[in-house]
């Protein structure tokens, strides 16, 4: 057999390591989530019960834009870097528990993703539910672990004690129980939206259940 024989019976693997576009991808579209996330607070706080369901409605309308991440990056490291640049954003606002969730639920997607995972909506589901489990305690998780210093970023940015109150007292709550299955059910439907719109990506090479 020739050389050349040789070298095109090879079956080369495919570059895992992330690429320009790659990066491109993951920083664009997790800008997206993050601004997003913005503006979803934005919407619900203007009752502090409603306001814990700020993680569910993000869960929704977020869906699509995760899905696109990992379904057109396919490489390892996505699931962690979309994750840990969200979670920084919130850190250098002062968020610095969501940016250590963030980093847990990056792994967590990672280990779901891994070796075809991308291709199957139930994984994904999972990692983006993860996702937002992470967002959900770094923006609440203060008012069960430290809810002095929860009230006093609040107060920093202009809210009313009474208003800070009442949130810590929903966050405190059997509404926080609610809050997080909102969380599951809401991701799952925006997930079941993104595999419509997606339905190519999700289907190349697997069957994508």
């Amino acid at each position: 057999m020739s050389k050349s024989q040789e070298d095109a019976s090879v079956v080369r693997p495919e570059k895992s390591r992330l690429g320009i576009r790659d990066l491109a991808t993951i920083g664009i579209f997790t800008a997206i989530l993050f601004v997003l996330c913005i503006i979803t607070g934005m919407v619900t706080a203007w009752n502090p019960i409603v306001f814990l369901f700020n993680p569910a409605l993000h869960a929704l309308l977020g869906a699509v834009f995760y899905a696109l991440i990992v379904t057109r990056v396919r490489k390892p490291g996505a699931a962690i870097l979309t994750a840990v640049i969200f979670g920084l954003g919130w850190g250098v606002l002062g968020g610095w528990l969501l940016t250590g969730l963030m980093v847990i639920a990056g792994l967590a997607g990672e280990l779901l993703l891994y070796k075809g995972g991308a291709n199957r909506i139930s994984r994904v589901t999972l990692a983006w539910i993860a996702f937002e489990f992470a967002n959900f305690g770094g923006g609440f998780g203060t008012t069960v672990l430290n809810a002095d210093a929860f009230r006093a970023a609040g107060e920093r940015t202009g809210q009313s004690a009474e208003y800070i109150n009442a949130v810590i007292g929903a966050a405190q709550s059997w509404f926080i129980v609610v809050a997080l299955a909102a969380i599951i059910v809401a991701a799952i439907a925006g997930m079941a939206f993104a595999r419509r719109v997606l339905r190519k990506h999700f289907t190349r090479g697997q069957s994508g259940k």
